[in-house]
């Protein structure tokens, strides 16, 4: 019989389906599924720590159906641990409830509320990044500003990814192979301040003419992409938003909870999409309001 970390690992192996796209698919099936190598990755890990947890306290289970009672007291243990956040908690509880087809809730613990404040994971400086210099890495940290990528997309994106349209603008055709949620996705290359993006674009050129196979390739681990999705997301806004007393009550997106900023509902839809979000809030309040 496999080992209990393999039992899981084999089941987000089966569910996981390459290039496969999420947003045709039913209910049922998504339920079922994981579209991105990132997310089946994330979870491997999170089930490998509940495996660990087991050991650890000298419980003895075989195979996933003898682990399944011992869920909620994991979770409890990860919400006591004061290293966890609320969103790593979230994360263990959605990787748990896909290996046992269910819901998180159904584990029948009540997770700590997530707050954009307590975000860690790619947005703090790592010990790595003290020894990152963005000048010496200019070119890549412009490719980030204008682009927004995250660091699987960005190691992974090649030059025939990039195509311009009828207006002459770069656009870089993401595929759901490496994207977050498995969705391919378009991203206007851009930035508000026209050196950072004309740097982008000489990457992307220079690429092409020495015939790479990644216009970026491996990011080094003192780099720290998903700092400058936020740079992103407020130039791209800038270059789509209207303004607010133009707009009529139902075209605002109105922010709430002691932070009053109102944003252009379009141009926020706008970034989102380029973000590869589904979800204005999730920009609103993870980047545009940092």
């Amino acid at each position: 019989m496999p080992s209990l970390k393999s039992q899981f690992k084999n089941d987000f192996n089966q569910m996981f389906k390459y290039n496969t796209p999420k947003h045709t698919a039913t209910p049922e099936e998504r339920k079922s599924t994981i579209y991105s190598k990132t997310t089946r990755d994330n979870y491997i890990q999170c089930t490998n720590r509940f495996v660990d947890y087991l050991r650890n306290n000298n419980i003895k289970v075989h195979t996933k159906a003898d682990a399944v009672k011992y869920v909620p007291a994991y979770l409890r243990n990860q919400i006591g641990d004061p290293n966890r956040s609320a969103w790593s908690v979230h994360q263990s509880a959605s990787a748990l409830a896909k290996a046992y087809g269910c819901k998180s809730s159904d584990f029948g613990v009540n997770l700590p509320k997530r707050a954009a404040a307590d975000i860690r994971r790619g947005r703090t400086e790592t010990p790595y990044a003290k020894h990152f210099s963005e000048a010496k890495h200019s070119d890549v940290v412009n490719f980030c500003k204008s682009t927004g990528l995250r660091r699987n997309e960005l190691e992974h994106i090649k030059p025939s990814d990039v195509v311009k349209d009828k207006n002459g603008n770069y656009i870089v055709k993401v595929p759901g192979t490496y994207a977050k949620g498995g969705r391919d996705r378009s991203v206007l290359v851009y930035n508000a301040d026209s050196k950072i993006m004309q740097s982008a674009i000489k990457t992307i050129e220079k690429a092409k003419t020495e015939g790479r196979e990644h216009i970026i390739g491996k990011v080094s681990k003192a780099c720290v992409p998903h700092n400058y999705r936020s740079d992103y997301a407020k130039s791209l806004y800038s270059k789509y938003e209207r303004p607010i007393d133009t707009l009529k009550p139902s075209e605002i997106y109105q922010c709430r909870k002691g932070n009053y900023n109102a944003y252009d509902k379009q141009a926020v839809d706008k970034v989102t999409q380029a973000l590869g979000h589904n979800r204005l809030n999730v920009t609103v309040t993870n980047y545009l309001n940092k």
